[in-house]
């Protein structure tokens, strides 16, 4: 009986110790998250001058991270390796560059760092100025009058675009290209990655009909930004001397009509359009529009998408269209929560493979089961791209179109569909 206890006494200890080394392998080596930031710090002002011993110790940390945690240093390929020997010989090349320099600013050594995460060609790899309040041009009349601008601060806007390339890590050209063009261009944190600072007015140059004409800006915070109507577009034509048939048509474009939607008549529309997400019943032309402009899931999307299927169902509505032009993405989930409510027995997820520290683990894609609501929608869907339709919301695109559940209507997204997604974040010391 002693013997017995004393068996059963050694085997706890020894499950409990298997146990704990287990439990702080897994927090220390292997959990894939261990260490990220889940609060941060506002970035220094970019004017602040480093010494080379921090603007260095900046961009160990960097080296370091993408060793240690991104996969690709894990793979085997050759395009594997050549990409492994290509930011190793850069990181070499910014040491030398930084060691002859005796004071570096935050802004410089932002363009640096970028410029090493740009040749990973990974959207979700790019280095970032964190601040609560995003900075944007204070007016955005003239860019929705006359078009992309032709220069900024007198530099051509084409010179400038090839260097964005060389300093933002992106997957897709035609994506990147366009968001270059139409929004980023406006934003504070491109601006200092373009060498250009806004802390000062800067001077955008457009193309109007009586030839180049220049609108200068402070950077405001994006809530104070001016987002014109029709008419106060109007009213900058006519005091260009654009006659009534040339501001008819500008102002007829599809990016003036994205900015002021028309009404939409007998539509049913449920919740905010200013809020992230919301619907659209139209009974008359026989769709349901579901839009939301981030992959959040939580009760409201939750509970938006149960109202949908629900208001289509009761109005007998055969066709349904997913909105996720200009959705950054979030969480995968919002697909599956999605699909639950279509009559489809199974669908099929993709292959995909987690660093977890000194491993990389593969998963197959699975054949998963569809527990499906009582909505059990059986017409056609459709899911709305643009450009700026990122990430998870990428993700949902491709599971639609992959398990041929429906069809996908509009412009490549900004990231491929064989691509690196679970962020990890970490702030330079």
């Amino acid at each position: 009986m002693k013997k017995t206890l004393k068996i059963t006494i050694v085997s706890i200890i020894f499950l409990l110790i298997i146990s704990l080394v287990g439990f702080i392998l897994w927090k220390t080596v292997f959990n894939p998250h261990r260490g990220v930031v889940t609060s941060f710090e506002n970035t220094s002002l970019l004017s602040t001058q480093l010494t080379q011993k921090e603007a260095l110790e900046d961009l160990d940390f960097v080296y370091k991270k993408l060793k240690e945690r991104h996969p690709v240093w894990l793979e085997k390929t050759e395009e594997a390796k050549q990409l492994q020997n290509l930011i190793a010989a850069e990181y070499q090349n910014k040491k030398e560059i930084l060691a002859a320099e005796t004071s570096i600013s935050v802004a410089y050594l932002y363009q640096q760092v970028s410029e090493i995460l740009a040749l990973m060609k990974d959207g979700h790899t790019r280095c970032g100025i964190y601040t609560k309040e995003v900075k944007t041009i204070e007016d955005y009349t003239a860019y929705y009058a006359f078009g992309n601008p032709v220069a900024i601060n007198g530099i051509d806007i084409n010179q400038l675009y090839e260097v964005f390339k060389t300093r933002f890590s992106f997957e897709v050209d035609i994506a990147i290209k366009t968001n270059f063009f139409n929004s980023y261009v406006f934003r504070e944190d491109i601006l200092y990655l373009l060498g250009i600072d806004p802390t000062k007015p800067v001077t955008y140059t457009y193309e109007t009909k009586n030839g180049r004409k220049n609108f200068t800006h402070n950077l405001v915070t994006n809530l104070e930004s001016f987002y014109p109507s029709k008419d106060d577009i109007k009213t900058l034509l006519q005091n260009k001397n654009y006659t009534q048939e040339e501001i008819a048509k500008i102002t007829d474009t599809a990016m003036v009509a994205y900015l002021t939607p028309d009404k939409v008549g007998s539509a049913k529309v449920v919740g905010n359009p200013q809020n992230w997400i919301w619907y659209t019943i139209d009974k008359q032309n026989d769709i349901g529009i579901l839009t939301f402009r981030e992959c959040s899931y939580n009760d409201e999307y939750i509970e938006t998408v149960k109202n949908f299927f629900a208001d289509v169902k009761d109005a007998n509505i055969n066709n349904v269209a997913v909105d996720l032009r200009s959705n950054g993405g979030g969480k995968s989930l919002v697909a599956d929560k999605f699909i639950k409510h279509l009559n489809v027995d199974s669908y099929k997820t993709w292959d995909c493979a987690v660093r977890c520290g000194p491993v990389l683990k593969f998963f197959d894609n699975d054949l998963v089961k569809n527990n499906k609501y009582d909505t059990n929608f059986s017409g056609n869907v459709y899911v709305l791209t643009n450009t700026n339709t990122y990430s998870a919301a990428m993700d949902f695109s491709m599971l639609i179109q992959d398990n041929n559940l429906g069809k996908i209507i509009g412009e490549p997204s900004s990231n491929k569909p064989e691509s690196y997604g679970d962020c990890l974040y970490f702030q330079l010391p």
